[in-house]
């Protein structure tokens, strides 16, 4: 209304108007910069992990998707400071201080912001590092992460979400930031050039890869040395699966013969599959003149397929033989889990559903699933809520909100009035969790993770509305109920694992290993982590495992680290580490002895 009353005023008046957005824009801030939260890295702990994501992240692609609007590209500098925010979720916002148009005073500390007239928000560099998870279970490392922009704002609604989201960019209510401080990181071009190689060495994904171009050159006649360039291995996220699934990336230049072609694969690791690689770059046309892409691109990405050759971060040489015939790898198959087990959230009592919700809220917490990247980096804040549930036909598993954040009323099943959420894209939004049918009894986690979902609002007539309400709390685990764990197929290979890592560096004396999590993913797919404590050292190990073919594995590391190495994964580099180690022992599930001579 007082806005209103200020168009068209005289020229005092737009003196007034411009004080008067000057005086709504700081008071965002009042409320947006907090210091008090929960949250396992340090300061220098989100530098080290926010430059290894800007090194990976700038890693030559065909073409970029990023969208950083007003703000563009992050200055490629030596020393860049940076004002670091934690927004809801445990999602990090920065800013360097040369990209700022207005500085804030507040309780004598300068706060720099970039604020978007157009867009009517605050923007940021945001470092999205939760991307990749398998039934809520966090999967993540900075090879699949990257830096995106994103808007605060405090007056949020549709069409604002709704702009955003057409360019990519998520929105954050500002009273939901928490300054962090202060740091400098290195983004020059001389960083850049300290990429991490790939290991090419009994790599499966690499084989497959290698397999597949192999065939196709075979097919076409192309006989004749080849080398291949890899470009970058890592995870991305493919929700069409009901928990959340993941698979593998690979991008490359294919060099032979006369020609050079940019590639890109997915590769299904999930279960039984045949046929595992899948060209994602092409051909898509008839006429296409690529074997691996439309070719039509040639042009575009000269640059990059030259970037690629010149510092590749992993290469093979190639030799396809006219005599050749295809390989024929027999696929492994795996048995369907035994669904006898499977939780039936219809026909359990509310005093067990209580259990179950607390319990995964406690493990989450307890295992720090929420500095992994879960995909509700929120799991905290339950602790203490009462909670509403649904069941549906649509979904198998189990919907929940807290009563704190019901804002509407929907006619649900039988005509009963359902209170709801209804987010700022006008779904209905519920937190989810799902039995786990994958779990055999061997010790894993019998539930998924607790993940977000989001419905049109004409389902609401669907949801069968459960009578009694729950509070979640958040506990202990060593208060709680922990299964021991048996010692199966991914136990040992995650033990071999141990060994051949600390054998690599040298580590020639006795270790216990004491498993922490152990969540099955599919009847291929485990997530294992393990504290590893010697007499003057320990280290905290995470892997999501993949069986590809009989007791052959590949170890994904998911841990607090930015990468697998021993180093990442010490005591005494990432305090993460330090205290899930001293939780894990407290739980004392195992007590595997390695003697390393």
């Amino acid at each position: 209304m007082r806005k209103k009353m200020l168009v068209g005023c005289t020229a005092n008046c737009c003196i007034l108007m411009i004080l008067f957005f000057v005086w709504k824009r700081t008071e965002y801030f009042p409320y947006m910069f907090q210091e008090k939260t929960e949250y396992g890295y340090s300061l220098e702990e989100i530098r080290e992990r926010l430059e290894y994501v800007y090194l990976l992240d700038n890693t030559p692609e065909p073409r970029s998707e990023r969208y950083y609007g007003e703000l563009g590209s992050l200055p490629q500098e030596n020393a860049v400071n940076l004002q670091l925010y934690l927004a809801r979720g445990n999602r990090i916002l920065f800013l360097p201080e040369s990209k700022a148009n207005v500085k804030i005073e507040k309780d004598g500390r300068t706060y720099n912001a970039y604020y978007s007239k157009k867009m009517q928000g605050y923007l940021f560099y945001l470092l999205c590092d939760w991307q990749t998870y398998e039934a809520g279970i966090p999967v993540n490392s900075p090879e699949s992460s990257s830096i995106l922009c994103c808007m605060a704002t405090n007056e949020k609604n549709a069409d604002k979400v709704d702009a955003c989201s057409k360019k990519g960019m998520d929105v954050y209510d500002t009273k939901e930031l928490f300054y962090l401080g202060e740091v400098q990181v290195d983004l020059s071009d001389a960083m850049l050039s300290s990429r991490s190689p790939i290991e090419v060495h009994d790599n499966i994904y690499v084989n497959d890869v290698v397999g597949y171009v192999a065939d196709t050159l075979v097919q076409a006649g192309e006989y004749g040395k080849y080398n291949i360039y890899l470009n970058r291995l890592h995870r991305i996220q493919d929700d069409k699966y009901r928990n959340g699934w993941t698979t593998s990336n690979i991008d490359c230049v294919i060099e032979g013969n006369g020609r050079q072609e940019y590639a890109q694969f997915i590769i299904y690791d999930g279960g039984d599959l045949d046929e595992r690689v899948f060209p994602l770059s092409g051909p898509h046309l008839e006429d296409s003149l690529g074997y691996f892409s439309d070719y039509f691109s040639e042009e575009e990405n000269r640059e990059l397929i030259e970037k690629i050759t010149k510092q590749p971060r992993g290469e093979i040489t190639l030799e396809v033989r006219k005599q050749e015939k295809e390989e024929v790898r027999a696929s492994k198959e795996y048995d369907e889990p035994d669904n006898n087990s499977e939780i039936n959230f219809d026909i359990m009592p509310v005093e067990d559903i209580a259990r179950k919700l607390s319990y995964a809220c406690s493990y989450s917490n307890w295992f720090g699933m929420a500095e992994l990247g879960a995909p509700v980096g929120t799991v905290r804040r339950f602790d203490g809520q009462e909670v509403i549930m649904y069941l549906w036909d649509y979904e198998k598993g189990l919907l929940f909100i807290p009563m704190n954040n019901v804002n509407a009323q929907l006619q649900g099943a039988g005509e009963t009035l359902c209170p709801v959420y209804i987010n700022d894209r006008g779904y209905m939004e519920f937190y989810q969790l799902n039995s786990n049918q994958f779990a055999d009894g061997s010790g894993q986690l019998d539930t998924s993770m607790i993940t977000i979902k989001e419905y049109e609002t004409r389902l609401a007539t669907s949801l069968i509305k459960q009578e009694s309400r729950v509070k979640i709390k958040i506990e202990a685990l060593t208060e709680l109920e922990m299964p021991s764990v048996k010692k199966d197929k991914f136990i040992c290979a995650f033990i071999q694992q141990v060994k051949e890592l600390l054998t690599q560096a040298g580590k020639y004396v006795t270790y216990t290993v004491q498993i922490g999590e152990y969540e099955t993913l599919y009847t291929n797919k485990a997530c294992i982590s393990a504290a590893v404590i010697g007499k003057q050292d320990a280290y905290y190990i995470r892997y999501m495992i993949v069986e590809y073919e009989d007791m052959q594995y590949y170890f994904w590391a998911v841990g607090f680290g930015i990468d697998g190495s021993l180093e990442e994964c010490d005591s005494t580099k990432h305090s993460m580490n330090k205290t899930c180690i001293e939780r894990t022992k407290q739980l004392n599930r195992t007590d595997i002895k390695i003697v390393l001579e």
